[in-house]
């Protein structure tokens, strides 16, 4: 914590906290092409740091006959991704998109006093993942009108998408002339994603979606870190984002929306009370091939 006003707002202070950041762009057009083909441009640049206390341990032996003693130290991720990428429609309800995006990530340490050596140990910081990834993607939206399409969409709408990522992984180090070496393994990624959701009604006001998704390695990346995951808010809500993962995964859904007040119109300020909805979902899935 800061210990003055002027202490919070320094830069390096204000650079350390945990961050979700991100500039997206986007321009219609490419210059001297015809204008019979005007794909839209986008930039996309990210950055997530995440600070965590206490997440490196480090064994040590004060002496000789002295049982393992343990020092922590806090750690920091930097990840960030910049991605070019030209989005162009085919049809009114259809959309291919061709990108290229580079991910360099850091993991940093700060600073410890160790027992064993009798000496502060400065902090240091080190890259410990790079990767570009070269991906195609082809995008359907078939949705219809409908009056509660914001909670309950009905249609067909979904995508398949390619990726190929040549990417180097810090698997260890190694002592070179007296310092530490990073040393980097290599791994060419081919994988493929579909994700599809279809929405209908039934009997009176009530609407279902049905929602898969399938994701698949090619190849067979041999660590965890490139493991593809379906739990969390965005997939599999009744498990934890690391719960279910690996090289194969699939999940689906089927959900039923059940109107319960309507035409409530009730404004306070900017927002507004309009409907509410119950939701009741049922839920399976998994993963192969984890390492």
């Amino acid at each position: 914590p800061a210990e003055s006003i002027g202490g919070f707002f320094l830069p390096d202070r204000l650079l350390g906290l945990d961050r979700d950041a991100f500039l997206i762009a986007e321009h219609r057009g490419l210059p001297f092409i015809e204008r019979s083909w005007s794909p839209t441009i986008a930039l996309e640049i990210y950055n997530l740091r995440r600070n965590v206390s206490d997440g490196l341990s480090i064994e040590e032996f004060p002496c000789t006959s002295c049982l393992p003693d343990t020092v922590n130290t806090n750690i920091a991720y930097d990840i960030w991704e910049a991605g070019l990428y030209f989005r162009s429609k085919l049809s009114r309800r259809s959309m291919l998109e061709l990108g290229i995006a580079y991910s360099p990530y850091r993991v940093s340490t700060d600073d410890f006093y160790s027992r064993e050596l009798q000496a502060q140990i400065s902090g240091s910081s080190s890259q410990y993942f790079r990767g570009t990834t070269y991906s195609g993607s082809y995008t359907f939206d078939y949705y219809t009108y409908s009056n509660d399409a914001d909670i309950a969409p009905l249609g067909l709408k979904g995508y398949a998408r390619y990726q190929f990522q040549p990417s180097k992984l810090l698997e260890e180090y190694e002592i070179k002339d007296g310092s530490l070496v990073p040393v980097f393994k290599k791994s060419n990624n081919h994988s493929s994603e579909i994700h599809m959701r279809y929405g209908f009604k039934t009997f009176g006001d009530q609407a279902f979606q049905a929602r898969i998704r399938g994701f698949h390695y090619f190849n067979n990346p041999n660590d965890s870190f490139y493991s593809d995951y379906v739990g969390g808010f965005l997939g599999m809500r009744s498990y934890p984002y690391f719960a279910l993962g690996g090289s194969t995964t699939g999940f689906a859904s089927l959900s039923w929306f059940a109107p319960i007040f309507r035409n409530i119109n009730k404004q306070a300020g900017p927002y507004t009370l309009d409907k509410v909805f119950a939701r009741f979902f049922f839920e399976t899935g998994n993963g192969w091939r984890s390492p």
